[in-house]
């Protein structure tokens, strides 16, 4: 199968993707999934067909090996992107996101809405922790895309992103938009069980989404948790149900005027004045 690379990169790199034995090759390079392969892409005739025939030695990068082939790819995509090159899809496919993760930063803006895509389609429950990884160890560049690419993904459970909140130095601003991305797959519950296991600003974002999703079918789940311990979630959880005009909201929040805590009391007041 041939591409014209600049009308469908996109395309050829997600086909790769689901053949086995797929590869990609631009500007004299293969790409597979186990790594590069140097190859030189002869044009015969001006038809527009091509043949690929070997040049020097086959060199492979797996699994993060190779920092300057990842380079290579990149530039090669970057390349081709503007012009009518040629993308011959062959045999083996991208079969985990490494490759791709190491060439996000070399890319240019075309080349980068490819790459993302195919990161999108590989998310997945078993490539989630390296995407994550990614997050925590890339650059903003290799952060902003994988986080695109989960975003648009819906090849993995939502409640993964929940966990990963609470991988050490993962940048919580973007995995937190992610979430809000996803935010319809997820439940009340599954939301204000990770809402209580964060500090400062990401309880703050996540008590936010609660308020967004939450229905009428939410409302027990929300009165049973102002009987905790926790004093911001339960101020979180007043503010959200001031939304609802119901008798059992209003005789939880009037129980709250009795609370020892001058802020709940507070709080209560004002979502009883809505």
């Amino acid at each position: 199968v041939v591409w014209h690379l600049g009308q469908g990169l996109r395309q050829a790199l997600l086909h790769a993707q689901f053949h086995p034995g797929a590869a990609v090759v631009a500007h004299g390079l293969q790409f597979t999934g186990r790594g590069l392969l140097a190859r030189h892409v002869r044009h015969q005739g001006g038809q527009g067909r091509h043949a690929v025939g070997r040049r020097g030695r086959r060199g492979f990068f797996c699994c993060g090996q190779g920092a300057g082939v990842a380079q290579q790819l990149a530039a090669a995509v970057n390349a081709a992107a503007g012009e009518p090159a040629l993308i011959a899809l062959g045999m083996d496919g991208f079969h985990h996101p490494r490759a791709v993760l190491a060439a996000l930063p070399d890319c240019d803006k075309q080349a980068t809405v490819a790459f993302v895509d195919v990161l999108a389609t590989v998310a997945t429950p078993r490539t989630f922790p390296q995407l994550i990884e990614a997050m925590v160890q890339g650059s903003p560049r290799v952060i902003a895309g994988v986080a695109w690419a989960l975003t648009s993904s819906r090849g993995y459970p939502p409640n993964l992103l929940l966990d990963a909140l609470n991988t050490p130095g993962v940048p919580k601003s973007a995995l937190l938009d992610v979430i809000n991305a996803h935010r319809a797959r997820l439940s009340v519950r599954e939301l204000l069980t990770a809402a209580y296991g964060q500090e400062g600003n990401e309880k703050a974002a996540l008590f936010k989404i609660v308020g967004e999703v939450a229905d009428e079918a939410a409302i027990p789940e929300l009165i049973g948790r102002l009987q905790g311990k926790d004093t911001i979630g339960r101020l979180h959880i007043l503010n959200i149900l001031a939304r609802f005009n119901r008798p059992e909201v209003q005789r939880a929040l009037q129980a709250q005027l009795g609370d020892a805590n001058k802020m709940l009391r507070a709080a209560a007041l004002g979502a009883l004045a809505r």
